[in-house]
């Protein structure tokens, strides 16, 4: 990557569909091969539904990069 970041940004929502809260818990702004990236989190409780977000954002004048995303996994601890 240059001049860019990638992130894993999580929303929580409540039986309405109502954000309830978010979280950001792996956040990557250096280049790096194949690598196993995790982080945990907690969901509030009046949490129903959530919404996982891979992003690649550039910030700087010509970012870029390339993220593969492989095999995804939530576990409840």
């Amino acid at each position: 990557m240059r001049n860019a970041d990638f992130y894993v940004a999580i929303h929580y929502f409540d039986q309405n569909y109502r954000l309830v809260g978010a979280d950001t818990p792996v956040h990557v702004n250096t280049s790096m091969d194949w690598t196993r990236l995790q982080g945990q989190f907690i969901p509030p409780p009046n949490a129903t539904l959530v919404r996982v977000h891979f992003h690649l954002s550039e910030t700087g004048t010509n970012g870029k990069g390339k993220v593969y995303i492989a095999n995804p996994k939530l576990k409840r601890m």
